[in-house]
């Protein structure tokens, strides 16, 4: 069954794999013109890999690509923002915002998805407390 799933979901994202893989990166004009399924697929990875990489703030981790204290204390603080701001959004919703960030923001289409993707998020979520 797991196998059925995985090629299914191989199947579905290779419209995808084929925009991405065309071009060194992905930016805003790219992400805008790939399908709605594509799009939320795009910001599912961008959302894990923000967080796949915060989690290398963790100090056994981080001490092994000897990372100094405050570079950890940012990323740790970074992954909690970002829990903050999206842990109760549906995919749906993280998608909408980035969505209208860049149709607010046309002069910057030709930058990278990811770090658009970034300012998107800065623009709606309020800061951590504390």
């Amino acid at each position: 069954m797991q196998l059925l799933v995985k090629t299914a979901c191989m199947f579905a994202l290779s419209p995808f794999f084929q925009v991405a893989s065309a071009s060194v990166g992905v930016d805003g004009n790219s992400y805008l013109e790939l399908s709605e399924a594509q799009r939320g697929a795009y910001v599912a990875g961008l959302l894990n890999g923000m967080e796949e990489w915060a989690t290398f703030a963790m100090a056994d981790t981080a001490a092994k690509f000897g990372a100094s204290t405050g570079s950890t204390q940012f990323l740790l603080n970074a992954r909690k923002w970002l829990m903050q701001c999206t842990n109760d959004m549906p995919l749906s919703q993280v998608t909408a915002i980035f969505d209208k960030h860049l149709k607010d923001n046309p002069a910057k289409l030709h930058l990278k998805a990811s770090n658009l993707f970034f300012n998107a998020l800065q623009d709606a979520c309020p800061p951590i407390d504390g």
